[in-house]
């Protein structure tokens, strides 16, 4: 299941590059949302190699998985994978300056099922794909929302 969306944003690159790789902020967001989440490197700096473990509750079960940035490479690109009980997921972040105080950001997700259970549930998501398409689309606007405010 693929999803992706774009938006511009009233920012320089530079900034909206630090916003993307501040990982530290994502890491309190998951916890406000009930995740429990432990750094697995020892990587002082945001860079390629981080990795968490994770562990939260979905439909109605506790799961975990285990996140990785693959790349990270500034101002424009970040990368990252998840796996978690048969569900592989790619996170792909990309940035290009528009202008000098503005941004474009395109944000992919795509989730693979590895295993027969996994293709179940990614098949149930599907079922669901529109909504959920919306409701990842006002996840990156208001993402965006608020790098242009700060």
């Amino acid at each position: 299941m693929k999803l992706s969306t774009q938006q511009d944003i009233e920012a320089p690159i530079e900034k909206v590059f630090a916003a993307v790789s501040d990982f530290d902020k994502f890491e309190k967001t998951l916890m406000q949302r009930g995740a429990k989440i432990e750094r697995a490197d020892a990587l002082d700096a945001p860079a390629p190699g981080m990795a968490w473990d994770i562990n939260f509750g979905f439909r109605g079960r506790q799961r975990e998985a285990k996140a990785t940035i693959e790349e990270l490479s500034g101002p424009d690109t970040v990368k990252a994978v998840a796996v978690s009980s048969g569900v592989h997921g790619y996170l792909d972040v990309e940035l290009k300056a528009i202008s000098e105080d503005r941004t474009r950001m395109k944000v992919g997700l795509d989730m693979r099922p590895k295993t027969l259970p996994a293709r179940v549930l990614i098949q149930s998501l599907k079922l669901a794909q529109g909504k959920i398409k919306t409701r990842f689309k006002n996840r990156v606007a208001n993402f965006a929302k608020d790098i242009e405010a700060r």
